[in-house]
């Protein structure tokens, strides 16, 4: 899908989605007899509310990524929304028009995130009900606050702009504290399967790689999802790559486990997924490197200890030790008193061009 294309297509959702917002407040305000109002004040409430939404959500958005993360939670989903649609709720007049200007603002935004590369359409259309969730608990709050609070002061704008003041703040305060479990990783297993008539022979040499790929595609194909292409194997057996072409790009494989015709088992190989240290030029010296992701969290429980392993490939000069360390806490920095101690080291792992599995666990006593 190109550019023009993925445009294209967050510009037709989000005029179908604004027509049917604009028929809802309408409906909603010919049911209270107001369409005797003046139109013009009626448009003037609607961009005003839409633009003070969307400033607030795009705003909160880029906040909610600084410093960026390896995900996102409850302040991108919840707490951002919410915040727009307390800021519509304080400007605006009339409850309809704050619901029509909260969806509005949505949808603005979306299809300005979608434009500009920074979400994908699929992505802005399944975050579309917790946005509605989170813009409808601050409409809420917002209409109340106004109606109760904001008309009793003397100042009004004053306190109108101690609320767009405040927002971003508490955004960026909500996403500093939430950033700690956002870094934690956590893994997952998917699993699918689909039964052929045919013998296994067949099949494995038809999987192994794949000239192209002629099929009906799903719907969500149609808004994001990668549409596959075909498939390339470099070679048969363990550490061969297999590279898997899409509309939009391509993944690379590196083959761990091959077991014709039973198993064939991958992971991604590609430059974000690895890291390269140049080979040191000292030998006197053993160069150490922890890696960016985050510590991993011993298990309540009786422990027997752990396990550590990495997929590499060791160029010519250089060996290799893996090795592992217990913290005293998942934050605390290198330095005295930083780590209980060392759990212990590797044997040595030679240079080889193939990928190797190097490993160590403390398990079972010393190993020699």
């Amino acid at each position: 899908m190109t550019y023009f294309h993925a445009i294209l297509q967050a510009v037709l959702f989000c005029v179908v989605l604004a027509a049917v917002v604009w028929m809802f407040w309408l409906a909603l305000e010919l049911s209270t007899g107001k369409v005797e109002k003046s139109w013009s004040g009626v448009v003037k409430g609607l961009l005003l509310g839409t633009a003070v939404g969307t400033c607030v959500g795009l705003t909160g958005f880029f906040l909610a990524n600084a410093p960026a993360t390896r995900g996102m939670g409850e302040v991108m989903f919840f707490l951002v929304p919410f915040c727009a649609g307390f800021a519509i709720a304080i400007v605006t007049r009339g409850r309809n028009t704050a619901w029509a200007c909260s969806l509005l603002a949505a949808l603005v935004s979306l299809l300005f995130l979608v434009a500009g590369k920074l979400e994908g359409l699929l992505c802005a259309i399944l975050a579309f009900p917790l946005l509605a969730l989170g813009l409808g608990v601050g409409v809420v709050l917002g209409y109340l606050f106004r109606r109760f609070v904001v008309d009793h002061l003397r100042h009004q704008m004053t306190s109108m702009v101690a609320v767009f003041t405040l927002s971003p703040m508490i955004v960026f305060a909500g996403h500093q504290l939430e950033r700690p479990s956002l870094e934690t990783g956590r893994r997952e297993t998917i699993s699918n399967s689909i039964f052929l008539t045919a013998q296994p022979e067949k099949v494995w040499t038809d999987i192994q790689s794949i000239d192209s790929i002629n099929a009906t595609k799903p719907l969500l194909m149609h808004f994001g999802l990668p549409v596959p292409l075909r498939c390339t194997l470099e070679r048969k057996g363990v550490g061969a790559k297999r590279t898997c072409y899409f509309e939009n790009g391509f993944i690379e494989e590196i083959i761990t486990v091959w077991d014709p015709p039973y198993s064939m088992q991958l992971i991604i190989d590609h430059p974000n997924h690895a890291v390269v240290l140049p080979v040191g030029q000292r030998p006197d010296r053993v160069w150490h490197f922890w890696s960016a992701s985050p510590r991993a969290a011993l298990p309540t429980g009786n422990l027997e200890g752990c396990t550590v392993k990495a997929r590499v490939k060791i160029s010519p000069g250089a060996l290799l030790q893996m090795g592992m360390d217990y913290w005293r806490t998942p934050t605390i920095v290198y330095g005295p008193g930083g780590n209980n101690h060392e759990a212990g080291a590797s044997n040595w792992y030679f240079a080889s061009d193939q990928w190797q599995e190097a490993l160590f666990t403390d398990m079972g006593g010393p190993q020699f």
